[in-house]
C-alpha cells in the first residue's frame, strides 16, 4: 500500500536514475487570489541537504507546482530529487540538471493565482499514501515506492532477500534451465 499511482512518472525517462532519500514534504492548496512566492522560496531555502522533496498540489490548481528553477535551487541545497503530485513544468531544464524530478503531468502555466505553498516539512496525503517527514522515497523507470521510517529495517532485510532471489533465478534462466522448474526453485519469475 505504499507504491504512489504509476500516473507518477520520471521527467526525464532516457536515462533515468535511480533515487532515494528521506522525504521533505510541502503541500501546495488551490487558490485565485496573488500570492507571493515567499513561502515557496522559504520552503526550498530549507530543504535538508539529502533529501526528496515531496510536492503535493490539493485540489487541481491546474498548474505547475514544480519547475527547472525551483529543480536548480533544490539541487544546489542537496536535495536528491522531487516527487510531485501534481503538474511540473521546464522539463528539457530539469533534464539538463540531472536533478531527478517524477511528476504526474505537464503544464506550462504559473502558480501565481492558482496555487500558494500553504505548508512544508508536514504529513501529506499523496493519493492514497501517507508520506511523514524523514519517510524513505525510493523511485526509478518504474515507479515510485514510500517507506515508513518506522519500517524501513524490515524493508531492507526483505528487499536484499529478494535481490539474491531474483539474481539466482536469473541466472538459472540464463543457463537455459526451464521456467517451470525455476520458478518450482525460487518462486519467482
Amino acid at each position: 500500500h505504499q507504491v504512489l499511482d504509476p500516473a507518477v512518472r520520471p521527467v526525464h525517462i532516457a536515462g533515468a536514475v535511480p533515487l532515494v532519500g528521506r522525504a521533505f514534504p510541502a503541500r501546495m492548496t488551490k487558490t485565485d487570489r496573488f500570492v507571493d512566492i515567499d513561502g515557496l522560496l522559504q520552503m526550498v531555502d530549507e530543504i535538508p541537504p539529502q533529501s526528496v522533496v515531496v510536492m503535493v498540489a490539493d485540489g487541481g490548481i491546474g498548474a505547475a507546482s514544480w519547475g527547472g528553477l525551483l529543480s536548480a535551487a533544490a539541487q544546489a541545497r542537496g536535495a536528491l530529487g522531487a516527487i510531485v503530485d501534481g503538474s511540473v513544468r521546464d522539463a528539457e531544464q530539469i533534464s539538463r540538471l540531472g536533478f531527478p524530478v517524477f511528476a504526474r503531468s505537464f503544464n506550462m502555466r504559473d502558480v501565481r493565482r492558482r496555487g500558494e505553498l500553504s505548508e512544508y516539512d508536514c504529513d501529506v496525503m499523496f493519493g492514497d499514501v501517507r508520506i511523514t517527514p524523514g519517510d524513505y522515497i525510493m523511485a526509478d523507470a518504474n515507479g515510485v515506492i514510500v517507506i515508513p521510517l518506522d519500517r524501513i529495517e524490515v524493508v531492507l532485510n526483505t528487499a536484499e532477500e529478494w535481490r539474491r532471489d531474483e539474481a539466482a533465478t536469473e541466472s538459472a534462466l540464463r543457463e537455459g534451465q526451464s521456467a517451470s522448474a525455476v520458478y518450482k526453485t525460487f518462486g519467482r519469475i
